[in-house]
């Protein structure tokens, strides 16, 4: 009788991203500027037509961090689904 455990072949997996993954990772990355562009006036107090943001202290570095953050989100979304899949191979 033995106790070692019998060696089960993995599952085949996709050798490359599904298309919808590889199309929805450059849609948001190139959605990303847009959305950052456009609250780059409410960091230095432009309304654009509506009401004013109140003049505080921390305005300019919470937008332009967040846009930030945003700019950079995107690419990495593409190196992640991209590595993800690459890992899986």
């Amino acid at each position: 009788m033995t106790t070692a455990a019998a060696h089960v072949a993995p599952a085949p997996t996709p050798a490359t991203a599904p298309a919808w993954t590889v199309w929805a990772a450059h849609a948001l990355s190139l959605l990303a500027l847009p959305v950052c562009v456009w609250r780059l006036p409410f960091a230095f107090g432009y309304a654009m037509g509506g009401a004013a943001p109140d003049p505080v202290w921390w305005n300019t570095p919470y937008v332009l961090g967040l846009s930030g953050l945003m700019t950079l989100w995107g690419p990495l979304l593409l190196a992640l689904t991209f590595a993800y899949y690459r890992r899986r191979r």
